[in-house]
C-alpha cells in the first residue's frame, strides 16, 4: 500500500485458488518533528521581557519548557498557535538552558542558551565616536 493513510488500518487478506493468507496492518501516525529550532544563543538586557519560539511539524503537540532541565511552570506563559510554540516570561528573566522537548515518546528537543546581561553594563558597551569625521576630497 502505497502512501499510507490511518483509514487503510485493518485485516487484510491475499487469495490465491484455495489457499489464502492474513495479515493485520497497523498504522502509526509519524512523529512529530522541529520544522524551526529555537535559537541556539539569545541575549537578554536588563529585566526586558523575553520570548522563545519555534515551530513543530504538527498544531496542538504536547510540548514542556524546560529551564536547566526543570521544568519552567508558572514562570512563563507557553502558547501554541498552529505550528508554532512559544514560550513568554515578561519578568525576573533567569539566564540558564531553555529547552523545549515533544512530549510523544521520541523525546525530541530545541534549547536556547539565554544570557542576561545589566542594562547599565549594556548602555556602557555602545559604541561611541572616537573621531569625529572629516571631508574628503578626490581629484
Amino acid at each position: 500500500i502505497h502512501n499510507t493513510q490511518i483509514e487503510d488500518e485493518g485485516n487484510y487478506r491475499c487469495m490465491i485458488d484455495n489457499q489464502h493468507t492474513d495479515a493485520t496492518l497497523t498504522v502509526e501516525p509519524l512523529p512529530a518533528v522541529f520544522i524551526k529550532y529555537l535559537p541556539k544563543t539569545w541575549t537578554v538586557y536588563g529585566d526586558e521581557p523575553f520570548e522563545l519560539s519555534c515551530q513543530i511539524s504538527k498544531p496542538n503537540v504536547r510540548v514542556i519548557w524546560l529551564r536547566d532541565g526543570i521544568p519552567i511552570g508558572d514562570q512563563g506563559e507557553a502558547k501554541n498557535e498552529g505550528l508554532r510554540y512559544s514560550l513568554y516570561i515578561p519578568h525576573n528573566i533567569q539566564a540558564g538552558l531553555y529547552t523545549i522537548r515533544i512530549d510523544d515518546g521520541h523525546g525530541q528537543e530545541s534549547n536556547c542558551q539565554l544570557t542576561v546581561e545589566d542594562y547599565a553594563a549594556n548602555e556602557r558597551k555602545k559604541p561611541r565616536i572616537i573621531r569625529a569625521l572629516e571631508d574628503l576630497n578626490l581629484h
